[in-house]
């Protein structure tokens, strides 16, 4: 990587971190240049404003995130109905909090600044239909043994919103607890035969 290919990553990760911590109103191109230690026009030579790095940090959390989605659609085949959800649900967790995408995520899937709404909103309904089209292949081949499909789909996403809110407000031990309890609820209430 060139060290120009390295200051835009040094940026893009910085800005990410306190676009996600701050918030974008209260970040300043200045506060992104100090924690990169470069001065503020520098940045102005990968980025020609603020809203265009913005952009660019929401369209990688957001990348990413998609492409996380996909390629546990891939990983969780082998097994049970309920264990790929759950599972799937478990590694969600682990990856927004391994990644620093959390807080992005949390903070702009609740309250994306106007300007950026429409763009945000369209990047998090992709994510979704990526997770509804996976809970609609598990379910599938044994779709006479559960409660309403949609219903099902509507149940996870609140079980997701609630442990994206857990995960901003609680430990990583407390949001595994959390999960474990909800999920038994969760399992039993899916199945017919409950």
């Amino acid at each position: 990587m060139s060290k120009g290919e390295e200051t835009k990553q040094n940026i893009l990760k910085n800005a990410l971190i306190l676009f996600s911590t701050q918030g974008y109103a209260q970040t300043s191109i200045r506060d992104i240049a100090l924690k990169v230690k470069i001065k503020a026009p520098s940045i102005y030579a990968y980025f020609s404003s603020k809203e265009e790095l913005f952009e660019s940090v929401a369209d990688y959390v957001m990348s990413d995130y998609l492409n996380f989605v996909r390629q546990k659609t891939t990983d969780i085949i082998a097994l049970s109905k309920e264990d790929k959800l759950y599972i799937f649900t478990e590694q969600i967790i682990e990856y927004l909090y391994e990644n620093d995408l959390a807080n992005f995520v949390i903070r702009y899937s609740v309250d994306p600044p106007d300007q950026f709404k429409d763009a945000i909103s369209q990047r998090f309904n992709e994510v979704d239909e990526e997770i509804t089209k996976l809970i609609r292949a598990i379910l599938k081949p044994e779709l006479e043994n559960y409660i309403n499909e949609d219903t099902i789909i509507a149940s996870f996403f609140c079980i997701l919103d609630g442990m994206l809110l857990s995960i901003g407000n609680s430990s990583r031990e407390e949001c595994e607890i959390r999960l474990k309890a909800i999920w038994e609820v969760f399992s039993r209430g899916i199945n017919k035969n409950h």
